[in-house]
């Protein structure tokens, strides 16, 4: 197994395996859960493309990030590692940095908080027209006359 990892994902060789093994049996993982994370979430362990290794040190500051928008430690295991481990990948700054950005779309606290509940890859960015239109559209959804009576949230 261990071999067959390697030859698919030789970068992970330059990774600190036996930290990150530490960081995510203590935050709940399983072993077979290590090896889940290893084989189909590499990013998380190796960082953005061409760029530094992550640390368990930096994903923890992730997690600290999103617990203030009111994710879960159940919820970051069940949801974010195993499907946006680019989150955990990312720097408190850029995180923060996303947050700035939403805030200076006008986007208030509380509609932020709930982008960050919904869809967490949104804290990566890249920032392209495609997504300003999008975060426009979302903008703009949330005060139609459902969203204001209550029938939904955006």
């Amino acid at each position: 197994m261990v071999a067959k990892l390697v030859r698919t994902q030789p970068e992970l060789l330059t990774v600190a395996l036996g930290e990150w093994y530490q960081f995510l049996t203590g935050y709940g993982l399983t072993d077979e859960g290590v090896w889940k994370v290893l084989r189909h979430c590499p990013r998380l362990l190796l960082g953005p493309e061409g760029g530094t290794a992550n640390t368990p040190y930096n994903a923890g500051a992730a997690i600290v990030f999103l617990k203030s928008y009111g994710w879960t430690d159940e919820a970051v295991l069940e949801r974010v590692l195993p499907c946006y481990p680019e989150v955990l990948a990312a720097r408190p700054e850029q995180l923060q940095a996303a947050v700035d950005f939403l805030r200076s779309r006008k986007f208030g606290d509380e509609a932020i908080r709930r982008m960050v509940l919904t869809f967490p890859p949104l804290l990566t960015g890249p920032y392209n027209d495609s997504l300003f239109a999008l975060i426009d559209r979302i903008r703009a959804s949330a005060h139609n006359k459902y969203v204001v009576s209550g029938s939904y949230h955006v």
